[in-house]
């Protein structure tokens, strides 16, 4: 069982390359429809909702682990609290990557609407030069 968990934890692992690897593409995105290209902005964004949720899954977790009677300290913990640890880091976080396919998947830019995006803004910087 704990194989099994920790190999659905680390599915979930892959997609963290995968979101960073978003964030150019809707900046190209977004200065397309506006015209105003935002780096910095996007950048920050993803820092500050990184961090948030960081911090709230640090403490959801740790509240989780006291639902389920883990004592910080102790010689050895009970069966619940065994069970809280595994449920915990492994199946909650296997199970909110499976909750992240969603948005992934309605995810609106394609490879040919990058490569549309891109010859647009390509010809606007073209104009200027």
């Amino acid at each position: 069982m704990v194989v099994l968990l920790t190999s659905l934890y680390g599915l979930g692992n892959f997609a963290a390359p995968v979101i960073l690897s978003m964030v150019p593409d809707s900046i190209d995105y977004a200065e397309d429809k506006t015209g105003v290209r935002s780096d910095g902005t996007a950048y920050a964004a993803v820092s500050l909702a990184t961090k948030v949720a960081s911090a709230l899954g640090a403490a959801l977790g740790a509240m989780l682990l006291g639902f389920f009677g883990y004592v910080a300290n102790a010689q050895q913990q009970t069966a619940t609290a065994a069970t809280g640890i595994n449920v915990t880091v492994n199946l909650v976080p296997a199970a909110l990557a499976l909750l992240a396919i969603i948005p992934a998947a309605l995810y609106p830019i394609t490879e040919d609407k990058f490569a549309q995006i891109r010859a647009r803004l390509d010809a606007k910087r073209a104009d200027v030069a």
